[in-house]
């Protein structure tokens, strides 16, 4: 039976697990990289593919909100090579809602009115709707 030599193999240890701290650094990148292409392509539904730095920062911003219970923020933002403060003013305006929703609602709540209100008048039979403004004219009656 054969006898290992304890000391070649003590000065190989420190290259030996330093190598393997590269390949798992490596593997949780090619991991990380696998969960964004994912997250991406589940959330965005582009039908070309997706390439992460052609992403917009929005986009960029749901994915790390999407996969940041799994891998750190700093993990994240360096994948896709976007800064802190442009991830939280995104998320930020995103958060935020949107700034004229009630102005939005009445306009929309008096376009409807009115234009019920017009297809009334529009249907009595002597309207001419022809021309605009102070040039409409009742015709008969």
């Amino acid at each position: 039976m054969k006898r290992f030599n304890d000391s070649s193999t003590s000065s190989e240890l420190p290259q030996l697990e330093q190598q393997l701290q590269t390949l798992r650094r490596e593997v949780r990148r090619l991991q990380l990289e696998q969960e964004l292409l994912k997250k991406a392509n589940e959330l965005l539904k582009k039908n070309q593919g997706i390439i992460l730095h052609l992403l917009s920062n929005r986009e960029q911003t749901l994915l790390v909100d999407a996969l940041r219970h799994v891998y750190s923020l700093a993990e994240l933002l360096a994948s896709l090579v976007l800064a802190r403060s442009t991830y939280f003013y995104h998320r930020a305006r995103s958060n935020a809602g949107e700034k004229y929703v009630a102005v939005r609602r009445t306009i929309t709540d008096t376009f409807e009115r009115n234009h019920s209100a017009m297809a009334a008048v529009a249907s009595r039979p002597h309207w001419s709707g022809n021309a605009c403004g102070s040039r409409r004219r009742w015709f008969g009656a």
